[in-house]
């Protein structure tokens, strides 16, 4: 935004009466407001363009950004990809594995593993007051010693969201979540959850959430006493 300032101040000096550069700096200028989602700065700025440019290309394209910044299509992508990849360490559980036991706190090499996670979303719908999309997500570990307990989970999630216009800082939403995984690349556990929830954003940085989960497992492997089952739904 600053070297736009600068382009501008430069060329009130030099070329005052350059309506199109104008209406170049001042298209540029909205698409910084619509990617840091400052609505109304990029409905200003659009319009400048739209009128220092009225049978221009610049002015054309400024008229058609400037109907979906009002219909709160612009800038917002229709989907999403997250890879992430790191060493974890669980001081919770210790895992011996070959290094034998020892006393607690002591380095144990063993306790690390890497994971590898991913996570797809695409937005059928996406406008400022109802989301509707669909999602898939997967997580791989391997530690370093003991590969029974590597672990693989593979999942899929459909989910909806409701903005009222009257109350913007309020969100209304409802999510599915389906969820496979193994353990020591055996099958070990089947999750469906369903996740109503309301956000209420206080700041751009804060908000609260008050949610509900209902929570359906199917633990994949038999067991010798009923006291052990631990399928079936929580709340």
């Amino acid at each position: 935004m600053a070297n736009l300032d600068q382009a501008d101040a430069a060329l009130e000096k030099s070329r005052p009466d350059d309506s199109g550069m104008k209406a170049h700096i001042r298209f540029y200028r909205a698409l910084v407001h619509i990617q840091n989602r400052e609505r109304g700065p990029a409905q200003e700025a659009l319009q400048e363009a739209k009128n220092l440019d009225p049978t221009g290309e610049i002015g054309r394209k400024a008229d058609e950004l400037l109907a979906q910044v009002e219909q709160g299509l612009a800038g917002r992508r229709a989907w999403d990809l997250n890879i992430n990849a790191g060493w974890d360490w669980d001081s919770n559980v210790l895992l011996r594995g070959k290094q034998g036991f020892r006393s607690r706190g002591d380095k144990d090499d063993s306790d690390w593993r890497f994971g590898l996670s991913s996570a797809f979303t695409y937005r059928f719908v996406n406008t400022e007051e109802v989301v509707l999309g669909a999602g898939g997500s997967t997580f791989d570990s391997w530690h370093t010693d003991i590969d029974e307990f590597n672990v693989q989970t593979y999942g899929a999630n459909l989910y909806l969201g409701y903005t009222p216009k009257s109350a913007p800082r309020l969100s209304l939403g409802v999510r599915y979540d389906f969820d496979y995984s193994l353990l020591g690349n055996d099958s070990f556990l089947s999750r469906q959850r369903i996740t109503p929830q309301i956000d209420f954003r206080e700041t751009e940085r804060t908000r609260t959430t008050l949610f509900y989960q209902l929570d359906v497992r199917d633990y994949r492997y038999p067991v010798s006493d009923w006291r052990l089952d631990r399928d079936g739904v929580t709340h």
